[in-house]
């Protein structure tokens, strides 16, 4: 059973999931989140010399994040999908990233053909990024949901970088990424303040 006391891997995601969302930022009670750490794969490197405080932040695209504020004050983030699972994913969002390269290339390769290739919000041609107007952690946690993941990876001979092996897993992730990711080009300034603004979605 997962988490002791749910039936199914999906069980215990949409209950963890409706415990973040009534998480204030900041501070936060610890019991709930010692009793999750203890199912991650990897506690004892988070826990270190122990818990002093958790705290709840946002991430880049403003989804909430657990982070580990130890005794000595050294800090670490802890994935709740891992502990929901029991199998880290450290390696799937660099590899799941690397798989789509070619499509993220393709779409730079058309807009400068295109005479595209400025951002979309200021018109700026300076430190220009590829960016997921869905944020790729959206398409990626609703692409694994209730999957198989990945365990073991590869590891790029030139970049280092971990990649996945060649599996079905990896060619339904970029036949998805394919069909639902929509890209746009933006500077580094705007892109950056995404977690503050609300961009429209061109679907």
């Amino acid at each position: 059973m997962y988490l002791d006391k749910f039936k199914t891997q999906k069980e215990a995601k949409e209950y963890i999931r409706n415990m973040m969302d009534k998480q204030p930022l900041g501070i936060v009670e610890k019991s709930f989140f010692i009793w999750l750490i203890d199912y991650h794969p990897d506690k004892e490197r988070k826990i270190g010399c122990g818990i002093k405080n958790i705290e709840i932040s946002l991430d880049f695209y403003g989804k909430k994040l657990i982070n580990i504020i130890r005794m000595d004050n050294t800090r670490d983030t802890i994935s709740w999908i891992t502990c929901a699972t029991g199998k880290t994913t450290d390696n799937l969002i660099p590899s799941m990233r690397e798989a789509i390269d070619p499509q993220i290339d393709y779409f730079r390769k058309m807009s400068i053909n295109n005479k595209t290739y400025f951002c979309k919000y200021c018109k700026g041609i300076e430190k220009l990024h590829i960016d997921h107007i869905i944020p790729f952690k959206d398409l990626q946690n609703d692409f694994i949901r209730n999957k198989k993941i990945p365990t073991s990876f590869l590891k790029c001979p030139n970049t280092l970088r971990p990649i996945l092996k060649e599996s079905e897993f990896k060619k339904e992730w970029i036949s998805y990424h394919f069909e639902k990711a929509r890209l746009q080009v933006l500077c580094q300034t705007c892109n950056l303040s995404k977690g503050s603004k609300r961009y429209d979605m061109e679907l």
